[in-house]
């Protein structure tokens, strides 16, 4: 697959949810996705966020469909660059690929680095 799959924005989210997956069997573990509400078009829309799991966290919850959930996170992204200046844009498409409208972090990326 091309970098630009999103199965590859989806495949960072394995160290949040199965913390050993690397050293799991998937014989002898049971690997599952952790959401019932919350498709990989959620998982996709905030993969770049820093608070990702909580904002996924909220919108299942509270039951969210991507419609829902999509504009909840506007709102959010919203309100935090009026807080904070420009910090997320919202991605609808790229001119090169068709493909699904995301939130893409566009300042102070040192400050969001994963810990």
């Amino acid at each position: 697959m091309g970098g630009y799959s999103p199965f590859n924005k989806i495949i960072g989210y394995f160290d949040d949810w199965f913390i050993n997956f690397d050293e799991g069997n998937p014989f002898e573990e049971k690997y599952e996705y952790p959401y019932q509400y919350m498709t990989f078009e959620c998982l996709i829309l905030v993969y770049q966020m820093a608070e990702r799991m909580e904002l996924l966290k909220y919108g299942e919850d509270n039951k969210m469909r991507y419609a829902e959930f999509m504009d909840y996170v506007l709102n959010y992204i919203s309100c935090y660059n009026e807080e904070h200046g420009d910090t997320f844009i919202f991605i609808f498409s790229n001119k090169f690929h068709n493909w699904m409208p995301y939130i893409k972090l566009v300042a102070n990326k040192e400050k969001f680095k994963k810990k």
